[in-house]
């Protein structure tokens, strides 16, 4: 017998792992933040101040025992350019600016909840920006009891956010 089930488990002969490997990596001991940046020659974490993030590889590693959920932070390159993280879970100000470390930690109050079964599920993939003739997420928030009676389940997800983008479209929204 041949293919994956032959190897098994992992990509490669390796093991798969749904842990994070890169990104700030939130822990009860602090921060541990990871960026991978092969072609630099030095990288500095960016919190109040620059502190120097040694090199192992490609990866730049550093953990920090007082940095929190909710930390703002950036990355340094060659002492030429301050970046966000590439891996962020979160940009409160826009693409450019900070990312912030976030607690991706929740505790379920429902435990016993199964979710929809498959064959009563619809999705519904709205874009933002044709979604409403204004192409706002706020005027996307006043007609989500449509998308409510018209799906059966409803999930916003935020693929990616921009600093300047315009979006037109020929077709208007409704």
């Amino acid at each position: 017998m041949g293919g994956a089930a032959a190897i098994g488990a992992g990509l490669r002969r390796r093991a798969v792992s749904t842990r994070p490997q890169f990104g700030a990596l939130l822990s009860d001991s602090g921060v541990t933040f990871h960026l991978w940046a092969p072609a630099a020659r030095e990288v500095s974490l960016v919190l109040d101040r620059k502190t120097a993030m040694p090199k192992d590889g490609e990866w730049f590693v550093l953990h920090v025992p007082q940095a929190r959920a909710g930390t703002r932070y950036r990355f340094n390159i060659d002492n030429e350019i301050d970046i966000p993280d590439p891996a962020s879970h979160f940009q409160p100000d826009d693409v450019h600016g900070p990312s912030e470390v976030i607690d991706h930690g929740y505790s379920w109050q429902c435990n016993d909840w199964k979710g929809r079964p498959w064959q009563e599920a619809v999705f519904s993939e709205t874009h933002v920006g044709t979604f409403t003739r204004e192409g706002t997420f706020r005027a996307m928030i006043d007609r989500l009891d449509h998308l409510a009676e018209t799906c059966l389940a409803f999930w916003a997800i935020f693929v990616s956010s921009w600093s300047s983008c315009s979006i037109s479209s020929t077709t208007p929204a409704p």
